[in-house]
């Protein structure tokens, strides 16, 4: 039987920390109208929000967005930080069945 190779195990303290993720609040700087144009066309609209389409002035890439008139800032970047924190999950449809009809 062969003999087995030492493994290198690094040293605690050089360990890499993990790196601090770009908060969706760190990353905007100016107002919105600075940055996007807000396009005339309404997508659906609710009882509490508007969906329209908005292009980045800078990109002009087309992007959709929620409009919330009377919302505080503070509600809208929990909401905003919540969504970046689902970025990259998987959704898994399942089947729908129905039951049958008595």
């Amino acid at each position: 039987m062969p003999a087995s190779q030492p493994i290198d195990i690094p040293d605690a303290k050089k360990r890499g920390k993990k790196k601090k993720r770009c908060r969706a609040t760190d990353s905007f700087s100016g107002r919105f109208e600075d940055v996007y144009q807000l396009q005339e066309d309404v997508l659906g609209e609710g009882a509490h929000a508007r969906v329209q389409t908005c292009v980045n002035l800078i990109t002009n890439q087309e992007y959709i967005i929620e409009k919330q008139p009377g919302h505080i800032r503070s509600r809208v970047f929990r909401e905003v930080e919540m969504l970046y924190q689902c970025q990259g999950h998987r959704l898994h449809p399942e089947p729908h069945t129905q039951a049958a009809a008595l």
